[in-house]
């Protein structure tokens, strides 16, 4: 036990110290919605909570209607995370993976925020057609410690 908790706080430091040296952020042009409507497990478009965690994504909704969704993301963790939205129909554990990380050239994300610090929050729009998709943090190891939930639009 103690093997492991020492393991997973040298992923952590590790982590912590990757993300502060890589840019793995982009940028989104589409606008936000201002409706603020969510569910436990639908949202009618309008606005998503997710709490980003050592190793989790936990959106309020898990599903939402076609059109500009708002995802209010917050860090709730002690390293950096990022939010990234992925349409895809492979399973959200199968995506695949190069380096520790999901091979956005094989599937390309429709949108991400930047890294998000410990306590920090960032508020992204993602104009969503109907599908099913992969909300997950992509930061190297991350998603393959969990970092990552299916999500359907309608």
């Amino acid at each position: 036990m103690r093997k492991r908790m020492a393991r997973v706080a040298l992923l952590v430091v590790a982590v912590g110290a990757m993300a502060a040296l890589v840019a793995c952020g982009g940028s989104d042009d589409k606008k936000e919605s201002g409706s603020s409507s969510s569910s436990a497990s639908s949202s009618s478009g309008g606005s998503i909570k997710v709490e980003l965690s050592e190793w989790a994504v936990k959106p309020a909704a898990t599903s939402a209607k076609a059109g500009d969704v708002k995802f209010e993301v917050t860090n709730k963790g002690a390293a950096p995370h990022e939010f990234v939205v992925i349409k895809t129909d492979t399973a959200q554990d199968k995506l695949p993976v190069t380096n520790g990380a999901v091979d956005e050239k094989q599937v390309p994300p429709v949108g991400r925020t930047a890294n998000i610090a410990a306590g920090k929050e960032e508020d992204k729009s993602f104009n969503l057609t109907a599908g099913k998709y992969v909300l997950l943090c992509n930061i190297p190891a991350h998603y393959g410690q969990g970092m990552h939930v299916a999500f359907t639009v309608e």
